[in-house]
């Protein structure tokens, strides 16, 4: 459905796939719930282990960075569907994922196989290696595969050019012929922000996410935001704690006494009351012109209800004379008629009342083209009324339109 809508606008959604973690996750849930290892019990107990002594968590932050700076210093709370580090990292990772999946089966097939019947087999020539096995693996999306020439370390294969080339190929309504045509020649010496073509591709891949875990942990965050007694927090409530939980977990590392405390924030600090005032100014503001504007488009609307009505009224009375001017013609027809056989038979008395007639005749059709005319020249008065209320309120939604959009 989203696809359709973005079709409409000439835009169109990149199919990566599935979530290929999630497969991986309840892999790993079915193998060590069929091994009773009880694997969970003991990463709770390590996290607890943790959690309950801010003295361990410094002491295991200390001991990771002598020993490795790539080793994960943050003790997450175990999920059982999330076995892979790989999806609990925030930033872009896309291009890093083909790599990962094809290393972690290949350490799992290791894990059960013999080295020489692996051998150097990588990326999706280890689905054949048995193909019981193979039929329950993940299936390779074929850009997935060449999303991984985005890691630096793959620059230098000969065919990176041409995997970076079926990757600008594979974004629908990216790139022009012309900017595919110059990928080649850019991707030979990119590096430099002269190079628009590539860095338009790289833009668009790199937030592409590489599961569903960030999605997820928002909604997380917004669970432990909106508990039972906060139900009725506003929406710029809950943005404002949701910025919040993010600086903090940008320079406090998840703690908050580890966020710096510069001048800036004090001033910021001092200032909130001021903003909060401004601010409800500003939608009173806007709720007394949304109120003026409502009042307005009712009193429109009973206009044009009005003009309407009358517009319909005098339409009835326009076909009543039309119809009554029809039968004054026909009379006065028939009556010149009945004239000229009494002047032909020399019948005064006929003659006398035809000509009486016509007389009564013409008269009533001049009233009613008079009546008529006054009709037609109200109508269009009414008309033309009508139009400038629709134009002038056609007029006001189109401004509103785009100062929304200007505001946007």
């Amino acid at each position: 459905m989203i696809n359709d809508a973005m079709k409409k606008v000439n835009a169109e959604l990149l199919n990566v796939g599935t979530c290929n973690l999630h497969v991986i996750h309840n892999g790993f849930k079915a193998d060590t719930t069929e091994t009773n290892w009880h694997v969970e019990n003991f990463c709770m107990n390590i996290w607890s282990w943790f959690q309950k002594s801010p003295a361990r968590q410094e002491d295991f932050e200390n001991i990771t960075d002598e020993l490795n700076d790539a080793i994960e210093k943050t003790i997450l709370y175990f999920s059982s569907t999330r076995w892979v580090l790989l999806g609990k990292k925030e930033r872009p990772l896309v291009h890093l994922l083909y790599n990962a999946l094809c290393d972690l089966y290949r350490t799992v097939l290791l894990s059960f196989l013999s080295p020489e019947h692996v051998r150097s087999t990588y990326g999706g020539a280890l689905l054949d290696i048995d193909f019981k096995l193979a039929e329950k693996q993940l299936t390779t999306k074929k850009l997935q595969i060449d999303l991984h020439v985005l890691d630096p370390a793959s620059r230098t294969k000969q065919d990176s050019a041409d995997t970076m080339i079926r990757v600008g190929r594979a974004i629908p309504k990216l790139l022009s012929n012309a900017e595919i045509d110059r990928i080649r020649h850019e991707f030979m010496i990119f590096g430099l922000p002269k190079y628009p073509t590539l860095s338009k591709i790289v833009k668009n891949i790199l937030i592409i996410s590489h599961g569903n875990s960030d999605v997820e942990r928002g909604f997380s965050i917004n669970e432990h935001i909106i508990t039972e007694n906060r139900t009725l927090l506003s929406l710029s409530s809950i943005n404002g704690l949701r910025s919040t939980w993010d600086a903090i977990k940008f320079y406090g590392a998840g703690s908050p006494h580890r966020v710096p405390i510069k001048i800036d924030m004090i001033r910021a600090v001092q200032k909130s009351k001021s903003v909060y005032n401004q601010e409800q100014l500003s939608l009173k503001s806007l709720a007394d012109r949304e109120k003026e504007q409502s009042e307005k488009h009712e009193h429109t609307n009973e206009e044009m209800k009005k003009l309407i009505d009358r517009e319909n009224q005098l339409l009835s009375k326009q076909k009543g004379l039309h119809d009554k001017q029809k039968k004054a013609q026909l009379l006065v027809g028939e009556s010149r008629q009945r004239l000229d056989n009494a002047l032909k038979k020399a019948d005064i008395i006929n003659a006398q009342a035809a000509n009486a007639l016509i007389g009564a005749g013409d008269e009533q059709g001049k009233l009613i083209s008079d009546e008529l005319f006054k009709i037609t020249d109200e109508l269009s008065k009414i008309q033309s009324k009508r139009k400038n209320v629709l134009f002038h309120v056609q007029n006001k939604k189109q401004k509103m339109t785009t100062t929304a959009n200007d505001q946007f």
